[in-house]
């Protein structure tokens, strides 16, 4: 942590990074008149490595790839409607309720406006086993 005139800043480094990395992002907003939905395009790459000032000493870099977008269609908080895009093995497909289809890459990239949680896997094996 660290002050200067009156201003504070708080740094998180990561020792470890773990093979799933979970975005969850912040696309409602709080005030007087309750929750709202924030209507901004975000941006996102099929490909993510976290800066190298973010790990301490001695950490490993890991280099991931999305491999599922959420998205939430709606105008509200208090209504809408959730779809995901799941990468299995190099295809991207699209659940939408019971609906499943093929989808290329550039529709999973096109959600800016309703991404709502990024799900990134390292390119290392993952054991499922229980």
């Amino acid at each position: 942590e660290e002050v200067k005139e009156g201003q504070a800043t708080r740094r998180v480094r990561f020792r470890q990074l773990p093979r799933v990395l979970v975005l969850s992002l912040k696309r409602f907003a709080y005030g007087k008149g309750g929750a709202r939905k924030v209507h901004k395009a975000i941006s996102y790459e099929e490909k993510l490595a976290l800066n190298p000032a973010w790990l301490l000493d001695g950490a490993a870099p890991v280099e991931y790839w999305a491999t599922a977008v959420v998205c939430h269609h709606g105008e509200s908080t208090a209504r809408g409607h959730y779809t995901a895009f799941v990468r299995y093995n190099a295809e991207w497909y699209s659940y939408d309720d019971t609906v499943v289809r093929r989808v290329e890459g550039k529709e999973v990239a096109a959600q800016q406006l309703s991404v709502y949680m990024l799900l990134y896997q390292s390119r290392t094996t993952i054991d499922m086993s229980p």
